[in-house]
């Protein structure tokens, strides 16, 4: 049957919390909610998300730690989270340029 593979809010005006049901959506391959004023914490169960290869979080009002579940999905390639209030990143996440994966953290409060 047909699956969803990418999910692309870039730029909606969405606010609110992002739905932890989003670990439900196992085939996503690309996940951006970017420049909305999206809040809360990161729901943890993206780490569900095994096919994930690109998660752009970018430009909202997040706070809290990056759950590092989510640093450690098997064919992340692209993470970007920068401008947002996290406060908290895991060497999980810290060592993923190290493994080839390009993340932005640029502008939190880390």
């Amino acid at each position: 049957g047909p699956t969803l593979n990418e999910i692309i809010f870039l730029n909606n005006e969405l606010t609110g919390c992002l739905n932890s049901n989003i670990g439900l959506l196992n085939n996503l391959t690309v996940l951006d909610v970017s420049f909305n004023q999206l809040s809360g914490t990161l729901p943890e169960t993206i780490a569900e998300l095994d096919d994930l290869q690109q998660l752009d979080v970018a430009d909202n009002l997040f706070t809290g730690d990056i759950p590092p579940e989510i640093c450690a999905l098997p064919d992340l390639q692209n993470f970007t989270f920068s401008n947002n209030f996290f406060t908290g990143e895991s060497p999980v996440c810290l060592a993923l340029p190290s493994e080839g994966v390009t993340i932005n953290d640029r502008g939190n409060c880390i």
